[in-house]
């Protein structure tokens, strides 16, 4: 599977196993992007079940706003793309940046299990029909970029504001935990130069 756009229309395309060794190769391509929804979809976050790989999910971001206001699953490998909720945990109104932060990861066991970031972490056990916020900013820096389960219960999660890790991710309310003691990395929110040096 592969996505493709960002500033530019969204394509999901999907090679299929069944081409062999040849796998990915040119001319084994096929367009599996889902209808476009209200607006014209530029970014798209897919989410491959590793326990699944007929199932999958797909996260628009709309030109217009870098909102996600559409997402789809699929429970056939794309042949076939049904709508689902999209968790209000993933846009931040009128300052949305979609473009920039939109992740997701299902859980390594359980197809129905998703996890996705944007703003803030949003989860879903029921295949994208509903959704619970897992994260706020007060609790988690927001814009997420990387998601990782390491099992069921351990959640990895890269964001601007570092590492945050919780073992116990499948918790009402999962707590996490900064890991960024000892990083030697920085994001500088302002600078000023000494008035007289």
């Amino acid at each position: 599977y592969a996505t493709l756009g960002i500033f530019s229309r969204t394509v999901v395309l999907r090679s299929a196993a069944t081409n062999g060794a040849n796998t990915g190769a040119l001319n084994t391509w096929v367009d599996i992007t889902p209808p476009a929804g209200t607006g014209i979809n530029q970014r798209a976050e897919l989410v491959v079940a590793p326990s699944n790989a007929n199932r999958l999910y797909v996260m628009l971001q709309d030109s217009a706003t870098s909102q996600v206001l559409t997402m789809y699953r699929s429970d056939n490998a794309g042949a076939n793309w049904i709508p689902i909720t999209v968790p209000a945990a993933l846009n931040n109104g009128s300052n949305s940046q979609c473009w920039y932060n939109l992740i997701g990861v299902c859980d390594p066991t359980n197809a129905d299990v998703i996890v996705v970031g944007g703003f803030n972490l949003g989860r879903s056990t029921d295949a994208g029909l509903t959704w619970t916020a897992i994260s706020t900013s007060s609790s988690v820096h927001v814009d997420h970029h990387m998601l990782l389960f390491n099992g069921s219960n351990n959640l990895i999660n890269g964001n601007d504001g570092g590492i945050y890790i919780t073992n116990n991710a499948t918790a009402a309310t999962p707590t996490f935990t900064a890991k960024n003691n000892g990083l030697n990395i920085t994001q500088f929110y302002g600078g000023d130069l000494h008035p007289t040096v």
